[in-house]
């Protein structure tokens, strides 16, 4: 949480004790998780689906070669919020935390369609996203494309 929230260590050095939030539990769980499985690496693709500007899309641009975020920017609920627009064209501006803006890819694209080829991905992950796509059958029809998009190599998230 340190690492991926350095702005909130410049706030208080003891960060994150009296500023836990569910999210900072998010972000270090998928990185430790995904790190735990053996999917981080130089030469891994990672697609974040529902990513909208999350702090974890851009850690993990420093520790893969390539980094997906996925999101329907500018439209839906989310669309002043984590899925605004503006990221599609200055993923900067919401950078809270460094990052690497030369394996960052940020496109447009629905969860329920997701526009990559079988098994592109090392690892596919969706934070806090999930439950947005639709009740139990949009649901189903996000964790049916992500599978699809991961890898065989790695396990599938």
């Amino acid at each position: 949480m340190r690492r991926q929230l350095p702005y909130l260590v410049e706030k208080d050095p003891r960060f994150p004790e009296n500023l836990e939030h569910r999210k900072h539990w998010e972000y270090a769980q998928v990185v430790v998780g995904l790190e735990q499985l053996g999917a981080l690496h130089q030469d891994a693709l990672v697609l974040g689906v529902g990513a909208g500007h999350e702090e974890a899309i851009y850690d993990l641009s420093t520790r893969v070669r390539w980094l997906f975020a996925t999101d329907i920017y500018g439209s839906g609920y989310f669309r002043a919020g984590e899925a605004d627009a503006r990221m599609l064209l200055d993923p900067d501006h919401f950078a809270r935390c460094p990052y690497n803006r030369n394996r960052l890819v940020v496109e447009n694209m629905d969860a329920l369609d997701l526009r990559f080829e079988d098994r592109t991905f090392d690892a596919v992950y969706s934070l806090s996203s999930i439950e947005h796509f639709g009740g139990l059958a949009g649901a189903t029809r996000a964790l049916d494309e992500m599978a699809r998009v991961a890898s065989s190599r790695q396990c599938r998230l």
